[in-house]
């Protein structure tokens, strides 16, 4: 329902009846218009949305107050490592460009000022993330009215892994033998375990005898200096895995010789071991690659020898074969000599 009156000076306003809000106060939409016609044309707008449940009523709500009441709502529902990178956003990006606005003076030309400022010194990864989460935000609360939804999205960068050869990892194997960090490094190469899997693996959760290992928890960084342990992120996470016998004879190595058994097979922090891969690569004078790229080492040496792609998906924890292929497979150029040679006897 929504009454209009002409003013002194010539325009009309109108009250609109919006609802409640949820302490049962009515909500009254005002609006202001040059002509009776305008007006009405106005009026019919918000009914629309009122009518379709579209209508938002932020005026008077700011950007940096906003983020935080969403924040506290998502706490509940994503994991401790998805919150942290929220929280990040928010406090270092979102509110010191656009929290002094009102959500409804936010426009498009504002989100496209940020992204430009953000792409000057950042990855266009970084800001696409920045960009996924703020236009989730701003959806719940302005819906049609988002205006990251006219804004186009910055272009993710694909990276290209450093993976090593046969003959760089096999270097690494050896400068590696019987060392503390032989065991984490053959279970990311052999086994294609993340990082946060490996330091979450507990000794229940393997079979000594049968050699099974069962991925069944992650550790992940929940602030600085602070890690959680939790469910790998989808069901695909969870898979069973058979230890190649040398690793399973390291398992027993490794059990034997703590003395006091805990329940985490590693006693270490994921980050800290990333920085002593690191160490060791450098060493050894290999290519500088990160922890998570022996998983495509893992990858690209089952693409080699034919495994198939729905097996190597199941056991890299993919969801979908497509992701398998998209990320992981990378040809070496051992592998891209072989099918040149077999094109030449073909057509030769």
């Amino acid at each position: 329902m929504a009454s209009i009156r002409k003013l002194k000076n010539g325009s009309y306003q109108a009250q609109i009846f919006a609802g409640r809000d949820l302490n049962g106060k009515q909500i009254r939409k005002w609006i202001t218009a040059s002509t009776l016609k305008e007006c009405k044309t106005k009026i019919r707008e918000i009914e629309y949305e009122i009518e379709n449940k579209t209508f938002v009523n932020v005026e008077n709500i700011r950007l940096c107050d906003y983020m935080d009441r969403w924040y506290d709502l998502q706490t509940s529902r994503l994991s401790p490592t998805t919150t942290r990178v929220y929280k990040i956003y928010i406090e270092k990006y979102y509110k010191p460009k656009l929290g002094h606005y009102r959500l409804a003076q936010i426009n498009e030309m504002h989100i496209k000022e940020f992204y430009h400022e953000l792409l000057k010194d950042k990855k266009s990864k970084t800001v696409l993330k920045i960009h996924c989460v703020l236009n989730a935000a701003l959806e719940e609360v302005l819906k049609n009215k988002n205006p990251c939804r006219e804004v186009k999205a910055p272009k993710k960068e694909r990276y290209i892994p450093t993976i090593l050869d046969e003959d760089e990892f096999n270097k690494l194997r050896n400068g590696i033998k019987g060392t503390e960090a032989e065991l984490p490094i053959l279970l990311a190469a052999w086994l294609g375990l993340r990082l946060g899997e490996i330091f979450g693996l507990r000794w229940k959760d393997i079979d000594l005898k049968t050699g099974l290992i069962r991925i069944r928890q992650t550790q992940v960084k929940a602030g600085p200096g602070n890690y959680v342990l939790k469910s790998p992120k989808s069901d695909s996470g969870k898979r069973d895995l058979i230890a190649p016998k040398y690793i399973l004879s390291m398992l027993k190595k490794h059990k034997k010789s703590q003395k006091v058994l805990r329940d985490l097979i590693f006693d270490q922090k994921p980050d800290n071991f990333s920085r002593r891969f690191e160490y060791i690569l450098k060493h050894l004078e290999l290519p500088k690659t990160r922890f998570h790229d022996l998983r495509h080492y893992h990858a690209t040496m089952m693409l080699k020898h034919g495994i198939p792609d729905l097996y190597a998906s199941k056991r890299l924890g993919h969801a979908s074969v497509s992701t398998t292929k998209e990320i992981y497979q990378h040809i070496t150029s051992d592998m891209e000599s072989l099918v040149e040679h077999k094109l030449k006897e073909l057509f030769g």
